[in-house]
């Protein structure tokens, strides 16, 4: 995901990631501390062989994420995606985000997860916010994927494939919940099923169960029924847009940062979008890639890059401008250093 620089240090784990975050920013209060996951895990899989009634037993934090953990561990996909964050000691939190989802801190290696006000065992009884909270950690478990594989990719792509890079991981992130909510279906969790068909990406969800149950797919044979939602989330212009939007804002982010810094570095790279990094970035848990040729068309049809938002063409436009240029006093410079040493006691700004 695109991510707001933090400090002067260049490594990859001075790199933020703010999605679902209160404010840009802004450190995160009144959230609960425990265990890694790995820890959390070990004591699931415990509960787990007791056959204990874990939803039931939800009295804190912690037990909420025991029962949560547990949930995604009775599917494949779900298990590969903690085994991942796993592997990497990641920690998981919650806390009142008051915008839904999830916020990711890189450097910290800390998920946290909103609990929508309520506490633990109010958010075990109430059926939708513990789905909802369910999906949001399938789509933070993703995040943490996709960051420990790429990092932070702005500073390697053009503005413009940064924008087509965010659809392709909203895209996934949603293939991912639906196909691992069939995953639990079959394994006898039908109401988060059921919650998928209600909500925003019901019409994925109905495509998927469609498509499985009339090709007769095998249960874990399931990357055509995949590749065909991936694809038919780019047909829902309302969806496209809110993700253009929010990824446009997040590049402006990047662009003040590069404002404060004292040599003006140019804040994006220059590679254009290819299939290869489409092909990674909707790679299974265990690394096999689903999309197959639709990666090809992904990277290359005008039909998925098309900006149906005036305003969201306009905003990256003014983006792509605003990286190339500086200024000293009046005059305007495409290249930072060159203004530098012409001017080095000059103030350079971007415009």
């Amino acid at each position: 995901m695109v991510q707001q620089r933090a400090g002067n240090n260049s490594d990859k784990s001075e790199y933020y990631d703010y999605s679902g975050a209160p404010e840009f920013g802004t450190p995160h209060t009144q959230y609960a501390i425990v265990e890694t996951m790995r820890e959390l895990f070990e004591e699931t899989l415990l509960h787990t062989d007791e056959q204990a009634d874990l939803l039931g037993a939800v009295r804190d934090d912690n037990s909420l994420f025991l029962w949560a953990l547990d949930c995604l561990a009775h599917c494949p996909t779900g298990l590969g995606l903690i085994r991942r964050a796993m592997d990497h000691d990641w920690s998981i939190h919650v806390s009142d985000l008051g915008t839904g989802g999830f916020h990711l801190d890189i450097p910290e290696k800390e998920l946290t997860l909103d609990h929508y006000g309520l506490t633990a065992d109010s958010l075990a009884r109430n059926a939708f916010f513990r789905n909802e909270f369910i999906f949001s950690l399938i789509r933070g478990l993703r995040d943490i994927w996709q960051e420990i594989r790429f990092g932070a990719m702005e500073r390697d792509y053009r503005p413009e494939a940064l924008l087509m890079l965010e659809r392709v991981r909203a895209a996934d992130a949603d293939t991912l919940c639906v196909a691992i909510a069939w995953e639990l279906r079959k394994a006898g969790f039908g109401d988060i099923w059921r919650h998928l068909l209600s909500s925003d990406i019901g019409d994925l969800a109905s495509l998927y169960s469609e498509y499985m149950n009339e090709s007769g797919a095998a249960f874990l044979n399931n990357k055509e029924a995949m590749a065909t939602i991936f694809e038919h989330w780019f047909y829902n212009e309302a969806r496209v847009n809110r993700v253009d939007h929010e990824t446009l804002n997040a590049l402006d982010m990047v662009l003040e940062w590069a404002e404060e810094q004292e040599d003006c570095a140019r804040p994006f790279g220059d590679k254009h979008l290819d299939y290869k990094v489409v092909t990674l970035i909707s790679c299974m848990p265990d690394g096999k890639p689903y999309l197959g040729e639709l990666a090809k068309r992904v990277s290359s049809d005008p039909e998925f890059a098309t900006i149906h938002d005036s305003f969201n063409e306009a905003h990256l436009f003014q983006i792509v401008h605003d990286m190339d240029v500086v200024m000293v006093g009046h005059v305007p410079f495409r290249d930072g250093a060159l203004a530098r040493r012409i001017f080095p006691d000059g103030k350079i700004q971007r415009i």
